[in-house]
């Protein structure tokens, strides 16, 4: 079946809405026509699975405990696509290594089937690394930003 090139752009940029809105449904029905989508959206961590923290080493004897070296947090691709580190050609890259990152905050893009995907950290920490190399293709699960998690003060 061949769609129109009109119909097939519109579709495409609802199924962008329905993804960056993380809607789970999207039903659209019209004379003649009729489109149902659902998805099934896996819950973002809250907390990083063990697979996603490197534990620390054991600080030496004569070390102080304030020296301790901090864990660190893989931010992974969720899916098998091209990484970008800008919004556009030629804009500044959503991160460097050294820039502190809230939780929420996009730091680069998986392109998939034209699609662009926005990576966000769930986690609030400064760039440690960026492993994962610009215009080139990256595997579901592959490490794309490294983060040194920020530690909240305790009361």
């Amino acid at each position: 079946m061949s769609i129109p090139l009109e119909l097939k752009d519109r579709l495409e940029a609802l199924f962008r809405l329905a993804k960056s809105a993380r809607l789970a449904e999207f039903s659209l029905r019209q004379p003649g026509f009729g489109l149902s989508l659902k998805t099934v959206l896996a819950p973002r961590p809250k907390e990083a699975a063990p697979s996603q923290i490197r534990s620390p080493a054991p600080p030496s004897a004569s070390a102080p405990a304030a020296a301790s070296p901090r864990s660190t947090i893989d931010i992974r691709s969720p899916l098998t696509g091209v990484f970008y580190r800008t919004p556009s050609p030629g804009a500044a890259p959503f991160v460097e290594v050294g820039d502190e990152v809230e939780e929420g905050q996009t730091v680069c893009l998986v392109e998939a089937m034209k699609v662009f995907n926005e990576i966000v950290s769930d986690w609030a920490g400064r760039v440690t690394a960026i492993p994962a190399q610009e215009g080139k293709l990256v595997a579901d699960g592959e490490v794309l930003v490294v983060l040194e998690p920020r530690l909240e003060a305790a009361d």
